[in-house]
């Protein structure tokens, strides 16, 4: 027997839509972040009165460091805050102060759990402590964050990209 061979071109395989998934999960987990820095530059006085570029740029690096050691303040002051800790963590990575951020992530103990948001940033800022290596702690966090929404755009962008690093391109193909 031999196969039939048919004229027609086999139909183009249909794109995966990795990358629309991963704009998303980018722009999901930058939000937050975004918003907090935009909250922070609006509250402050230096937005309401223009001053001289590196005036301002001092006076909102002052700001900023009062608003930390303000949110911190009141974390610590009543653990059980969780508002006040998740607020606290995303403001450090915010600011890059990612060893602090890891610190608050830590701190909000069974609400971090329950969400896979929180579980996601957590698992980002401990992925970028560690060289950008999604493996370890960071990689069971997205698992978790995976097990609570298993649609969850961050987390599956993450999960992927763990898959990438280690050379299993099976979590990629999700």
């Amino acid at each position: 027997m031999h196969a039939q061979h048919s004229d027609h071109a086999s139909p183009t395989p249909t794109r995966r839509r990795v990358p629309q998934r991963l704009k998303l999960a980018l722009l999901a987990a930058a939000l937050p972040p975004l918003v907090a820095l935009l909250y922070l530059w609006l509250s402050t006085p230096a937005a309401e009165s223009p001053a001289p570029a590196e005036t301002a740029t001092r006076s909102t690096q002052a700001d900023l460091a009062l608003t930390l050691a303000d949110l911190a303040t009141r974390a610590e002051q009543n653990p059980g805050n969780t508002r006040a800790w998740t607020a606290l963590a995303r403001a450090y990575r915010v600011v890059g102060r990612l060893a602090e951020s890891a610190q608050a992530f830590a701190r909000l103990g069974p609400a971090l759990d329950r969400s896979p948001e929180l579980l996601v940033e957590y698992a980002d800022v401990l992925r970028a402590l560690a060289g950008g290596r999604l493996e370890g702690r960071p990689l069971q966090l997205v698992r978790q964050a995976l097990a609570l929404d298993p649609q969850h755009a961050a987390a599956l962008s993450l999960y992927a990209t763990a898959g990438v690093q280690q050379r299993d391109h099976a979590p990629a193909r999700l």
